[in-house]
C-alpha cells in the first residue's frame, strides 16, 4: 500500500487532515468516497448532496490537500433529540489504519454533545470488525457504555444480499 503524502510509514500524520462540517458542494465527493468503501451501501449522489446540506451539523468530512478522504454522515433521531444516529463512516483506502475514523467520530461527538446529545446509535454488520473496533474504542475514550442488540434482520432487505445489522448504543458519560 502506498501511503498518502500526509502520512509517514509509522502511521503518523505529517500534516493533519482538516475535519469540518460538509457543505452542499461536498455531496459528489462523499458519494464517490462511499462507493470506494465496501461494504457500505452506496446511495444516490442526490442523497449525499442533501445530507451535506441538511445534515451538515451532524456530519463531518476529512479533507487532505483539497480532497475528501473521509466522511461520517449522521442525524439526530427525531423522537430522541439526545441521540445521534451515525449512518455511515467512510475512510478512503489509502487513509485507513491512521486513526482518521476515530478522529472524525471524536470531532463529531464534540460538536453534538454541546447541544445536549448524550448517546450515539449506529448499525454494524457482525462481520464488520473495523467498525465494531472504532465504536468500542470511542466508547472507552468517552467513558461510555456500549450495548449491542439484534436490530435489522437480513430478510428485511428483500432480494438484496445483505447481512444482519446490529444496533450499537453508546451512552457517553464524558461530554465536552
Amino acid at each position: 500500500m502506498s501511503l498518502p503524502s500526509c502520512a509517514t510509514a509509522g502511521g503518523a500524520w505529517t500534516s493533519a487532515p482538516l475535519i469540518r462540517s460538509p457543505i452542499l458542494a461536498d455531496g459528489l465527493s462523499v458519494a464517490e468516497l462511499i462507493k470506494e468503501c465496501p461494504p457500505l451501501d452506496a446511495n444516490s449522489t442526490y442523497c449525499y448532496v442533501m445530507i451535506c446540506e441538511h445534515f451538515s451539523d451532524t456530519s463531518v468530512v476529512a479533507e487532505v490537500d483539497g480532497k475528501i478522504v473521509g466522511a461520517i454522515t449522521g442525524y439526530i433521531i427525531p423522537s430522541r433529540q439526545d441521540t445521534l444516529f451515525v449512518w455511515q463512516v467512510a475512510v478512503g483506502k489509502n487513509y485507513r489504519g491512521l486513526g482518521l475514523g476515530g478522529r472524525m467520530l471524536q470531532n463529531l461527538w464534540e460538536q453534538v454533545s454541546t447541544r445536549g446529545v448524550t448517546e450515539i446509535h449506529t448499525t454494524v454488520s457482525p462481520s464488520n470488525g473495523p467498525s465494531l473496533a472504532l465504536f468500542q474504542k470511542f466508547s472507552e475514550a468517552n467513558a461510555g457504555k456500549l450495548h449491542k442488540t439484534k436490530f435489522i434482520r437480513s430478510e428485511l432487505f428483500g432480494e438484496m444480499a445483505h447481512e444482519d445489522e446490529d444496533l450499537l448504543s453508546i451512552k457517553c458519560n464524558k461530554t465536552t
